[in-house]
């Protein structure tokens, strides 16, 4: 009895060693994240402050969304 509760302290002990150690570089994601920030613009139509390549766009105006981008559209009106 006492040697498989030996046992089992062995085994708990490996494991949260295992678990804790740094893990090799092979296992490391291939693409890391650009270290540059990616440029903010600013919604022609409200204003909000948002990545450049999630931007919509209408000419060289930004727009946040589509639906502000085809807000933003003159209405042709006089």
């Amino acid at each position: 009895m006492k040697y498989l509760l030996l046992m089992a302290v062995v085994l708990v002990l490996w494991w949260g060693f295992k678990k804790h150690q740094p893990r090799s570089g092979a296992e490391l994601p291939k693409d890391k994240p650009s270290e540059q920030p990616e440029k903010m613009v600013m919604c022609a139509h409200c204003g909000v402050h948002h990545p450049l390549g999630e931007s919509f766009f209408e000419g060289e105006t930004a727009y946040c969304s589509a639906a502000h981008r085809l807000a933003g559209k003159p209405s042709g009106r006089p």
